[in-house]
């Protein structure tokens, strides 16, 4: 039995943005760390932009954009290994893919544990206060969104057929 046409639209999706974020993160791996200088001016600059929101009464915004400068100093406190382990869970989405693709249910059960750890590693690097509430929402959403999607292609990976 043919790859249903689905699942083949779905699986590109989900390898072109797997792709590029593999490739990011083994980019940020290869060139390293930014330095002192790069990090103050990108912090000096967000607190920047967090003054000009308040200024215009955008509180929330605001508020916003300061977890995520914190979220971000966190993880760059943490450089390597927060990379490292991002691409091992990118890794694990990948594989699962793939093994969808080859009619392999274990590929489902990867792609679910690559969208959980996808959100939960967030919490090894950086305390819970600070991540912005909306990435983890909106994570969940799309992570849901896409189990759900290649949850409706299960009956075809479990066919004995080859």
């Amino acid at each position: 039995m043919k790859t249903p046409r689905g699942l083949i639209i779905l699986s590109v999706f989900s390898l072109i943005n797997l792709g590029f974020s593999l490739l990011s993160t083994l980019g940020s791996l290869i060139i390293g760390k930014p330095d002192e200088g790069t990090l103050k001016e990108a912090d000096l600059e967000l607190k920047k932009q967090a003054i000009e929101y308040k200024k215009l009464q955008l509180d929330y915004a605001a508020e916003l954009l300061e977890k995520f400068n914190q979220m971000n100093g966190a993880f760059m406190d943490a450089y390597y290994a927060y990379n490292i382990v991002l691409f091992l869970i990118l890794s694990i989405g990948v594989a699962g893919v793939i093994l969808m693709l080859k009619r392999n249910k274990l590929g489902f059960h990867l792609y679910i544990t690559y969208s959980i750890l996808g959100i939960g590693h967030l919490y090894l690097f950086a305390a819970p206060s600070i991540i912005p509430t909306p990435l983890i929402v909106i994570s969940l959403l799309f992570s849901g969104l896409f189990i759900f999607l290649y949850s409706r292609f299960l009956p075809w990976m479990n066919l004995d057929e080859v």
